[in-house]
C-alpha cells in the first residue's frame, strides 16, 4: 500500500538536529517513507521564534537545504511541483515530496515574495502557525481576527498559481474568510472534529461540510491532545475522527495528515514512526471497505491535487 500524508515537520526537525532525513531519528525519514512507495509527503517548512526575525531568508534557505536532500535521494523521492510530477512518480514508483510553508510570516506584506517562494517550489501555504501574521489571525491567538486584505489577495493569487490553501491552524473567523475567498480548493491538513476532541486546534461540523462542499479534505492528526479530551488515545480514537468525517463531509473529504515529527511521542504508544499506516489501513479497510480506505489514503489528495495545484 501507499498514502498522502498531508502534513509532517520531518524535514525541519531533522535539520534542527543536524541530522540527514534519509535516515533521520524521528517518526519519518526517507528510507522508511521508501518502504511504502510511491507514498506522497507534504513536508511543511516550520520557523521557530528566533528564526521569524528573518522569515524570508530562513525560508529559502530550508528550501534549498530540501531540495539538496532530495536531489540526493532521488532513487527514493523527488519534489513534486505539479500533479503531473506526481502521477510520474507513482508510475515510476518512486515517492513525492511537496514543500509546504506552515504560517505566512516569510511572506509578509509582499506578493513578490510568494512568487519567489512558489517558483522555488513551494506548493501548500498554511496560512498561520500558532501566532497572528501579515495574513490572518491564529486560533491559537485571543481575541484572533480574520483575514486581512492583503491575506485575501494571498489566497486568491494561491489559486491563481496552483498552491494549495491550508486551514488548519487559522482563527474561526480567517477559515470563514477563506471559504469566501478561495477559487480552488482548500484543505485542513492536519486537524480533527471538535465533536469529538474540544482542543480550540479542532474544526467543527460546519467547518467540515464547508471544506467537503469546495472539493477539500481534513487531515485526521495523531497528535494527543487533538484525538480525545481523556488520556491516553490509541488508534480507536483516529478511526473515531475518520467515521466522523466520513459521516459529515462524506468520504470522499476524508484524508491523514499525522502531523510526524511535529507531536509528541503518543502517551499510550499506540505509534511509534510512519510505518503505522500500515495497520491504520488495515483497520480503516476492515471497517469501511477497501474502496473506501483507497480514497482516505491516497486518492482523496490525488483528486484535490489535480484540481488545485501546478
Amino acid at each position: 500500500m501507499y498514502f498522502v500524508d498531508g502534513h509532517c515537520d520531518s524535514l525541519t526537525l531533522a535539520l534542527s538536529k543536524g541530522e540527514d532525513l534519509y535516515d533521520h531519528s524521528g517518526h519519518l525519514s526517507i528510507e522508511k517513507l521508501a518502504r511504502f512507495a510511491p507514498s506522497v509527503q507534504v513536508f511543511a517548512i516550520w520557523l521557530s521564534d528566533e528564526q521569524v526575525a528573518a522569515a524570508y531568508e530562513s525560508t529559502v534557505e530550508i528550501m534549498n537545504h530540501a531540495r539538496g536532500v532530495f536531489d540526493a535521494n532521488s532513487a527514493y523521492i523527488r519534489l513534486a511541483t505539479s500533479y503531473d510530477d506526481i502521477a510520474r512518480n507513482i508510475d515510476e514508483r518512486v515517492c513525492s515530496a511537496i514543500l509546504g510553508l506552515e504560517g505566512g510570516e516569510p511572506i509578509g506584506g509582499d506578493m513578490g515574495r510568494l512568487h519567489d517562494l512558489h517558483a522555488r517550489g513551494l506548493r501548500v501555504l498554511t496560512l498561520t502557525w500558532n501566532r497572528d501574521n501579515e495574513l490572518s489571525g491564529s486560533i491559537a491567538a485571543p481575541d484572533a481576527g480574520g483575514l486581512t486584505a492583503f491575506g485575501r489577495e494571498v489566497v486568491a493569487e494561491c489559486g491563481r498559481l496552483g498552491a494549495l490553501v491550508d486551514v488548519s491552524h487559522i482563527s474561526k473567523r480567517g477559515f470563514w474568510d477563506v471559504a469566501e475567498t478561495a477559487v480552488r480548493p482548500f484543505f485542513a491538513s492536519h486537524s480533527n472534529c471538535k465533536a469529538i476532541a474540544s482542543h480550540k486546534r479542532n474544526i467543527d461540523d460546519e467547518q467540515i461540510r464547508a471544506i467537503a462542499s469546495r472539493g477539500g479534505v481534513v487531515g485526521v492528526n495523531f497528535c494527543d491532545a487533538f484525538l480525545s479530551d481523556s488520556p491516553s488515545p490509541d488508534m480507536d480514537d483516529v478511526l473515531r475522527h475518520i467515521g466522523h468525517i466520513i459521516n459529515i463531509g462524506g468520504v470522499e473529504c476524508t484524508a491523514l495528515g499525522g502531523d510526524l515529527d511535529g507531536i509528541s511521542p503518543p502517551e499510550s504508544g499506540w505509534f511509534e514512526d510512519v510505518t503505522v499506516f500500515k495497520s491504520l489501513y488495515e483497520r480503516v479497510a476492515k471497517l469501511h471497505g477497501s474502496s473506501s480506505a483507497d480514497k482516505i489514503f491516497f486518492g482523496n489528495y490525488l483528486r484535490m491535487f489535480k484540481e488545485a495545484m501546478k
